[in-house]
Formats: C-alpha cells, sequence, structure tokens
C-alpha cells in the first residue's frame, strides 16, 4: 500500500481514481502518464496556471523517485506564453512505491507573462485544452 500525506489526500486520490477511470486520455504503455484533473484555473493576480493532476505508472514495474519535465500549452490560446517548463520530482518519502497501472493526485502550476488579463477573479480553464507533454522522464524501478 502507497505511503499518503493524510486522509484529504487519500480522498484527492480516490475521487481522482474514479475521474481517470473514466478519462478519454491515454495511459501511455511503459512510461509516465500525467493525467489533467477537473480543477484548472489561471490566476491573473500571479499569473499562474493552476490544474489538479493524478502522474500514472503505465510501466510494468514498481517505481520510486519520479522525476519530469512538463511543456503545457493551451489550445485556443495566442495570448497565453508560458515563461517556464515545470520540473517536478516525487520521491518514495512523499508518494511511496507505486505499482504498474496506480497513479497519485498532484497539483501542477506554471508561471505565464503578465498579460492584459488583469483582475482578481480566477479564469475557469476547460482541462481538455490544456496540451501537455513530458520529457526527460527518471524514476527508479524496485526489484
Amino acid at each position: 500500500e502507497a505511503d499518503y500525506l493524510n486522509d484529504e489526500t487519500l480522498d484527492m486520490y480516490e475521487k481522482d481514481l474514479k475521474k481517470f477511470n473514466n478519462t478519454t486520455q491515454l495511459i501511455i504503455d511503459n512510461s509516465i502518464t500525467l493525467l489533467i484533473g477537473d480543477y484548472c484555473y489561471y490566476n491573473p493576480t500571479v499569473n499562474k496556471l493552476e490544474c489538479s493532476a493524478v502522474v500514472v505508472n503505465g510501466t510494468n514495474t514498481t517505481i520510486k523517485d519520479i522525476n519530469f519535465e512538463v511543456n503545457v500549452k493551451l489550445k485556443n490560446q495566442t495570448d497565453m506564453t508560458f515563461i517556464d517548463n515545470g520540473m517536478y520530482s516525487f520521491i518514495k518519502n512523499e508518494v511511496g512505491e507505486i505499482k504498474p497501472n496506480e497513479g497519485f493526485p498532484t497539483g501542477i502550476a506554471f508561471l505565464t507573462d503578465p498579460s492584459e488579463k488583469n483582475g482578481e477573479d480566477m479564469i475557469k480553464i476547460n482541462p481538455n485544452d490544456v496540451v501537455i507533454q513530458l520529457k526527460n522522464i527518471d524514476y527508479t524501478v524496485i526489484k
């Protein structure tokens, strides 16, 4: 059984697992997949896109200590430029060992160039419009 930080984290995982079972996103064979959840907002106050996500182990082995870089863009959003790629690391103490075809919940955030979308209200982003690409994926195989 994977370690988890608290009961709220476990509840979030179980909710995301239900979403994951009905998702239209594909799990990539023999790799790590990042599924975007329903919570996805642009915060104009801090120029940041924030989304819930589930990291899924699509390999056929149990793994730990996952690292990857995420490139992101939004469909139909030419006025939003992302400043950086997100580099994410999840160590065994945080998420435990991840068995094949299992995952864990997390969040991702990306800074954008200051835009003309001033205001204080969070802007809901359709998760289907978020296009992600993982690269430089690294993890440790548990034997």
